[in-house]
């Protein structure tokens, strides 16, 4: 049975967890994503490669048999999400600390989680179809644990709650 896009996707994820590839070794595509290895893919198909850069093809079976294979359908993973909501994805802020949020550090939460998705999405740019370039970050609101934590009660980063 072949593969879904979803594995195929997250075994990459997890091999580039494995071994990190520098940018400057993407060799297989004009674009400025990560490398796609030895390219198994047809001209005009959606690329598909086999890591060949920092990964063994030992090492990478051994993710498949050990990690991979038997992984449970789950259809709530962050892949998952990103492709029913069309390359967007929503947060709720947990502030589970207890020093005080202050609208300045709330405000650089969301910056933060867009470069966050643009450096994971520059690995799957390009690769076995995946169809976004860019993934959007939306933070809808704010959790605490105690009103008292939060320095704003406005709710210009959406909702609050306590």
């Amino acid at each position: 049975m072949a593969p879904s896009l979803l594995s195929s996707i997250s075994a990459v994820v997890l091999a580039t967890t494995v071994a990190t590839v520098p940018t400057d070794a993407a060799s297989n595509s004009s674009a400025a994503h990560a490398p796609f290895g030895t390219v198994t893919s047809k001209p005009g198909e959606c690329v598909i490669g086999d890591p060949d850069t920092y990964i063994s093809p030992k090492d990478l079976k051994w993710i498949w048999d050990n990690r991979m294979q038997d992984v449970p359908k789950y259809d709530v993973w962050i892949m998952d999400q990103l492709v029913a909501n069309k390359g967007s994805i929503n947060y709720c802020i947990r502030w589970d600390g207890d020093t005080k949020l202050t609208k300045e550090i709330a405000a650089k939460l969301q910056p933060m989680l867009t470069r966050q998705h643009a450096a994971w999405n520059h690995w799957l740019i390009g690769y076995n179809c995946w169809p976004y370039d860019e993934i959007k970050v939306n933070v809808v609101g704010v959790a605490v644990k105690d009103k008292s934590l939060l320095g704003f009660d406005d709710d210009t980063l959406g909702n609050i709650y306590v």
